[in-house]
């Protein structure tokens, strides 16, 4: 019987692992749907290589301001949820998109948009619904699997979505387009409700969150705590105190310090944003052009040195 439900166990890990290759291989295949559907792009949006281009540029932006939050997020917060979330985000923007391909400045928004389903919400959240499918153990297998996976997933998606667009397009560029991105938001779906139904709400496979707590708080009675749980507790304890060591001999940041850097960083992303939407780049400041978005770097990067001297 024990075996049995140790083979159940692990099928349903693999199955998760599966679904959660899918829900990645389509969080990045969108934004970056250009490298092999560039032809495609280009005939159905109507815009210039420059343009789309920018579509990149603004994803990357979203995507590198968005990451330090998500972290927090992924702290925070139970990862299946923040994974449903933007996976059946990522969906409706493949939907939106086919809807309205035609408008650039739409098309900038949903790249921005992608940004944040995809680095302020998803990344953080896989890694660590990656991690509770596994004891300490079984981490680098784990990840190991996800990412054989991952790659099998995408390989299949790939002579999936060209078959789509063959047998649905043909010749037509535009059809073969519109019909990609459904069979991606269609399939995006899928995997939100193979996740749903396979990755459980609070405990991990093999592994008592609330034990996991109790250890983590130091209120757990080693007597009755697996060896796992020991060097969990044990670990716990040493870097409890190192950190208290290291928190003695350290200076504080001003309390202005955190709002300052973040405050930066979104100013940043926001000034690219209205180059982005302004008409031929003349906003915010006229008559500058590019050194617009050169501005909006710089905003953002400041921000990002700052947090190395966060403490």
């Amino acid at each position: 019987m024990s075996n049995t439900s140790n083979a159940s166990k692990n099928v349903k890990r693999f199955l998760l692992l599966f679904a959660l290759g899918i829900a990645y291989g389509f969080m990045y295949v969108m934004p970056y749907m250009k490298s092999s559907f560039y032809d495609q792009m280009i005939a159905a949006m109507g815009c210039t290589n420059a343009q789309l281009g920018s579509l990149m540029t603004a994803y990357c932006i979203c995507c590198t301001v968005s990451y330090l939050p998500g972290g927090w997020i992924g702290d925070k917060f139970n990862p299946k949820p923040v994974l449903l979330i933007s996976i059946f985000g990522q969906a409706a923007l493949s939907f939106l998109f086919m809807f309205t391909y035609k408008s650039y400045t739409m098309a900038v928004i949903i790249w921005l948009l992608m940004g944040l389903t995809g680095g302020f919400a998803f990344w953080p959240a896989i890694m660590k619904g990656i991690r509770m499918t596994g004891t300490d153990e079984e981490q680098g297998r784990m990840y190991g699997i996800f990412e054989a996976l991952n790659g099998l997933a995408s390989l299949l998606l790939s002579f999936i979505m060209i078959g789509v667009m063959a047998v649905v397009g043909g010749s037509d560029l535009i059809t073969g387009f519109k019909s990609a991105l459904a069979f991606m938001g269609g399939l995006s779906i899928v995997s939100g409700i193979l996740v749903a139904i396979l990755m459980p709400k609070d405990a991990a496979y093999g592994v008592n969150m609330e034990q996991v707590q109790a250890v983590l708080n130091a209120t757990a009675d080693k007597a009755t705590l697996t060896p796992q749980m020991q060097r969990m507790m044990n670990r716990q304890a040493e870097n409890t105190k190192r950190v208290e060591e290291t928190i003695k001999g350290t200076k504080s940041n001003p309390r202005w310090f955190v709002p300052l850097f973040c405050a930066l960083m979104i100013i940043g992303l926001i000034w690219c944003v209205v180059y982005y939407l302004s008409p031929s780049g003349s906003w915010p400041i006229p008559n500058i052009g590019a050194w617009n978005l050169g501005i909006g770097f710089a905003l953002i990067m400041i921000g990002f040195l700052m947090t190395m001297g966060w403490r």
